[in-house]
């Protein structure tokens, strides 16, 4: 609907994007908020005192060669950064601590 509607250009057409981009951004905050809830609920239920959190810095960069076309957009809108504050935010919160780890190596087990 975007394209389409960029590709038009008239002045209620610019007006619809904007629209649709602001109702994007209220979707994915909620979204957000809810997975980070999420997470520090299944934090405290199961008694853990540290997040390890990835540095989300040019995760698109990293990950984008793996995707599907569908699956692009939707990875390429999701805001990552918003997501980690939310997460730090809610564990601080509920007296959780925050670490940044590095992604090397996080995946493989001995």
């Amino acid at each position: 609907m975007r394209t389409r509607l960029q590709s038009k250009g008239t002045l209620s057409a610019k007006r619809m994007i904007k629209h649709l981009a602001s109702k994007e951004k209220r979707l994915m905050k909620d979204v957000n908020h809810c997975v980070s809830k999420a997470v520090v609920k299944f934090v405290v239920e199961n008694g853990v005192s540290v997040i390890g959190l990835e540095d989300l810095i040019r995760i698109r960069a990293r990950t984008n060669n793996n995707l599907r076309k569908k699956q692009k957009y939707l990875h390429n809108s999701w805001a990552f950064y918003q997501l980690q504050q939310f997460i730090e935010y809610n564990a601080k919160s509920s007296g959780i601590i925050t670490e940044y780890v590095n992604p090397e190596y996080t995946s493989k087990a001995c």
